[in-house]
């Protein structure tokens, strides 16, 4: 399985993990033109299953792979704060007992720890 990066630009925000156990994390979320906009996203890091799709007529094999949430996903499987205490805070909430009972994946739509 491709695991999640720990540092990518997307949308004009430079990401950059700062702390993981499992599959929660917290990243630093800066934007690219303007370097003092900062927030902290603590995360719980979806696992999209492995698909098989048809793309014009081929057969195209998808593996499985980590993956940011997305904004739809946020609420549930995100957390964005101005602050790297608030974003600590949400991470001890999200690593309650340090245990995730089951690992989470695009098709639940529930952490479950």
């Amino acid at each position: 399985m491709e695991t999640l990066v720990p540092v990518f630009n997307k949308s004009g925000w430079h990401f950059e993990q700062l702390k993981r156990v499992g599959q929660v994390a917290i990243y630093k979320r800066t934007n690219i033109e303007n370097p003092t906009v900062i927030y902290f996203e603590t995360i719980y890091i979806v696992i999209q299953k492995e698909k098989v799709t048809r793309i014009a007529g081929n057969v195209v094999k998808f593996a499985s792979q980590e993956i940011y949430p997305s904004s739809e996903q946020f609420g549930l499987f995100g957390k964005c704060c101005v602050s790297l205490e608030k974003a600590e805070q949400y991470y001890r909430e999200f690593t309650v007992g340090n245990v995730l009972q089951q690992t989470i994946t695009s098709d639940s739509m529930s952490p479950l720890i």
